[in-house]
């Protein structure tokens, strides 16, 4: 149809005229001669009919086409069928009948997830951790009060300050008053006296050597360490005078001495109240000492026989809380107290520098004790 039209307007605008023209014969018997706008016009045979081929198989193509998409028509409908009976053999719902097998594929259900606001968030945190707080502030209050209730039940045992005995529906109280056990700040004096010297070294071996020397001539003496060095004393008095005498007969005896005086520093430490008084009394006691042992070395008057008494006195009167670090003290009180005895046994030289070495290890034990009692 479409040639036919080209044909047609062709032999309009004179493009099919007869091929004179062109030098060729023209053969009428095989045109058809038509009459357009009042014109005849010469179609040609051959180009007809070509034309009226060409119209078939244009045909023929659109029947084959046609037929072709009928048939994969029918074929996708087979298959779709056919997927649905294998659908229903396996439990699952057919499809809705729909045929774009995208549609038809089983996506899992996205779950939206709750969410909260940020400021919700600090909320509950803030809650949790106070819960969290409550909870521990509650077990250490309920072990605290479960400690007091077993020290105040009947059975629980009674603190060292005070012991309580109940007899026939009286009660006495047999120990000293709860304040005098209770630790608290004590200030405890500074002890001064004069030392005889003998010597100073930088190392304890070279303080021994000395020692020995003047052991040789029945002098007792005394290392005492303190700044990383160490002293030597022969003896110690209440006053420089006295000390003096004290120096002038170790010179008579070879030995070159010197008086100083020598201090230990009072403080204010933690201790129990009767503790702390048992101690000052003991180191008054020690004053009290210093100057007839002193005076027995110089002239052999002074008063000895008082001292054992009153140590002896001192150490009945000690009290039950006294720490391991009083002990030192009160060893070196019981020293002092057997070389006292000894010395009015025997009236000899040696028991008095034995008591001038127990009087200077009272005054260096009394110095530990403040030492280790501030640390």
């Amino acid at each position: 149809m479409t040639k036919l039209v080209f044909l047609f307007f062709g032999n309009m605008i004179g493009l099919n005229k007869p091929s004179e023209k062109r030098g060729e014969s023209v053969d009428n018997s095989k045109k058809i001669s038509i009459r357009i706008n009042g014109e005849h016009t010469y179609l040609n045979r051959d180009e007809l009919d070509k034309d009226e081929q060409v119209h078939e198989d244009i045909q023929v193509a659109q029947d084959e086409q046609a037929s072709a998409i009928e048939d994969w028509m029918e074929e996708q409908e087979k298959k779709k069928q056919k997927h649905q009976q294998n659908k229903e053999k396996q439990g699952q719902k057919p499809s809705s009948g729909m045929n774009l097998s995208v549609l038809e594929r089983a996506y899992p259900l996205k779950r939206k997830k709750l969410q909260f606001p940020g400021s919700w968030k600090h909320l509950v945190m803030a809650g949790m951790s106070a819960v969290f707080v409550g909870i521990i502030l509650g077990f250490v209050m309920l072990r605290l009060f479960s400690g007091l209730e077993a020290q105040q039940s009947p059975g629980s045992e009674a603190s060292p300050a005070s012991t309580s005995v109940q007899s026939n529906n009286q009660t006495t109280n047999n120990s000293k008053p709860a304040s005098s056990g209770q630790k608290q700040m004590y200030s405890f004096p500074t002890m001064k006296a004069f030392v005889v010297q003998a010597g100073i070294f930088s190392t304890k071996n070279k303080a021994t050597t000395w020692q020995s020397d003047l052991s040789t001539k029945g002098i007792t003496s005394y290392i005492w360490e303190r700044d990383k060095q160490f002293y030597l004393f022969a003896g110690v008095a209440p006053s420089k005078e006295e000390g003096e005498k004290i120096a002038t007969y170790l010179k008579a005896q070879g030995f070159d001495t010197f008086v100083k005086d020598w201090s230990v520093t009072g403080q204010e430490v933690k201790a129990a109240q009767s503790e702390g008084k048992w101690i000052e009394k003991g180191m008054n006691h020690w004053s009290t000492f210093l100057a007839p042992v002193a005076l027995q070395i110089d002239s052999g008057k002074g008063d000895i026989a008082n001292i054992a008494s009153q140590i002896t006195d001192w150490k009945k009167s000690i009290p039950g809380e006294a720490t391991e670090k009083t002990s030192i003290l009160a060893t070196s009180m019981d020293q002092l107290h057997t070389s006292s005895q000894r010395f009015q046994s025997s009236k000899s030289t040696s028991s008095l520098w034995e008591m001038q070495r127990d009087l200077l290890k009272i005054w260096f034990s009394y110095e530990q004790f403040i030492k280790k009692s501030s640390s």
